[in-house]
């Protein structure tokens, strides 16, 4: 836990139709720093998991990337949660990803936290410049510290725009 892998780029994938059900991610990242995900497209991840999936990873850059997917089946179509920090999600385009197309934050159960739990689920994300089409939350910020959402154009959330909760 406290030697993470560090200056991964996964640039240009495509992935596609991950598992049949259940909490199957498109790209699961844990305990990373330092790293970028560019110009990926991820669509028909599991129908509990997420696009990607960020537990307690640091500085990373996620810019450029397609997720799609349906309003009421997948989680999210970006999660960074448990003790997720310094995080930024760029020129991004999510079309119905999931119930909640980007979720800043979760509810992770504290022996998965990333180094150690440090009293919040993500802290110092921004979303900036994307479009988020559909989903049930276009953004929920959830047991955050610290959060920036700027320049995304949201259109046609099926409930909410943004959530904030404490989970």
């Amino acid at each position: 836990l406290d030697q993470p892998s560090r200056g991964i780029v996964l640039e240009r994938l495509v992935i596609r139709d991950v598992g049949p059900t259940g909490n199957r991610d498109g790209i699961k990242l844990s305990g990373l720093e330092d790293f970028k995900v560019i110009g990926c497209v991820v669509e028909r991840w599991g129908d509990a998991g997420s696009g990607i999936d960020m537990v307690g990873c640091r500085r990373g850059e996620i810019s450029g990337c397609t997720f799609r997917h349906e309003n009421d089946k997948g989680d999210n179509g970006v999660q960074a949660k448990g003790g997720s920090r310094d995080i930024t999600v760029r020129d991004c385009r999510l079309e119905h990803a999931g119930q909640r197309a980007i979720n800043i934050g979760g509810s992770t159960g504290l022996a998965f936290f990333r180094p150690r739990p440090e009293g919040f689920e993500a802290r110092d994300v921004t979303v900036q410049n994307c479009t988020i089409i559909g989903s049930s939350a276009a953004i929920a910020f959830v047991g955050i510290d610290g959060a920036i959402a700027r320049n995304n154009t949201i259109y046609r959330p099926a409930r909410y725009a943004f959530r904030i909760l404490q989970e």
